[in-house]
């Protein structure tokens, strides 16, 4: 039997393991396939080449590449301190995803707001509105797409009568702002459908006894809360420092707090996942 044979099928065997595991519907497993995968490709190094040392620096690439991608591309991206949602045709053509998760809301007691781009900005962001039909909830199913990446995502949103902002929404990558006072977010990943989001969102008004105020009145209005989610967003990370002007221009940038601040961001969801 030649020597390479017996390495080749454990090294197969692994990875096929760490294949079922991430591919699996199960939660649990999908988190240790995670875990697994990196062990994975540090034992199959250490296999073939013997080497602790090769070993251990595989396992500094898998966790350490993502926050250097992460570095430069905070360093380099820069976004308007102008931006506002613009009046947008998204044709079901062009964004049958995002069609496909509307209609799921309309089902789930949703009345349609409006279509609206945030603009200007570094990726196409496209921002679906609606508005619970018996309940204070504002909604919004988003679009982010640079070239063939794409990723859609809910939005659940309530205004306490003391004025703040409870929101619930399934993003599913790292978040690099903060957010400012008095804007309170659950994050839901394993929703379902909109029903089940909603239910998780009543549940989080529930447990911290958040008492809603008036529905919305319209579309101008669940419009005008998404602009204030924008902008105050904006305003507070130049005011905390995690973002700056660029050269007194209108073009934003990441400072070097804010490049840390996702760095932490992105290496807290490696841990988590």
């Amino acid at each position: 039997m030649p020597e390479w044979l017996p390495k080749l099928s454990l090294s197969m065997g692994l990875l096929l393991l760490s294949w079922s595991f991430l591919r699996s519907e199960l939660l649990w497993k999908r988190k240790v396939g995670v875990w697994f995968l990196p062990l994975t490709l540090a034992v199959v190094m250490w296999i073939w080449t013997s080497s602790i040392l090769l070993a251990l620096m595989a396992l500094v690439l898998w966790f350490g590449l993502p926050l250097f991608q992460t570095t430069i591309a905070s360093r380099k991206l820069r976004f308007s301190y102008q931006r506002k949602l613009e009046t947008a045709s998204l044709s079901l053509e062009e964004f049958p995803g995002l069609h496909q998760a509307s209609q799921e809301v309309r089902e789930g007691d949703f009345d349609f707001m409006g279509d609206y781009w945030l603009k200007p900005s570094p990726q196409e962001q496209a921002f679906r509105l609606f508005q619970h039909r018996t309940k204070a909830i504002s909604g919004a199913v988003a679009l982010v797409r640079q070239g063939p990446f794409q990723l859609i995502y809910r939005i659940l949103a309530t205004r306490s009568q003391d004025g703040a902002l409870w929101m619930t929404w399934d993003y599913p990558l790292a978040y690099g702002l903060e957010m400012p006072p008095g804007f309170n977010i659950y994050r839901y990943l394993d929703a379902e459908d909109v029903t089940e989001l909603v239910d998780q969102h009543d549940a989080f008004l529930e447990l911290n006894e958040v008492k809603a105020g008036l529905e919305s009145d319209g579309s101008a209005s669940v419009y005008a809360l998404f602009e204030e989610i924008f902008q105050t967003t904006m305003v507070h990370n130049l005011k905390v420092g995690m973002l700056k002007r660029a050269d007194e221009s209108d073009e934003i940038r990441y400072t070097w707090k804010g490049t840390f601040f996702l760095l932490r961001q992105v290496l807290r969801e490696v841990v988590s996942a």
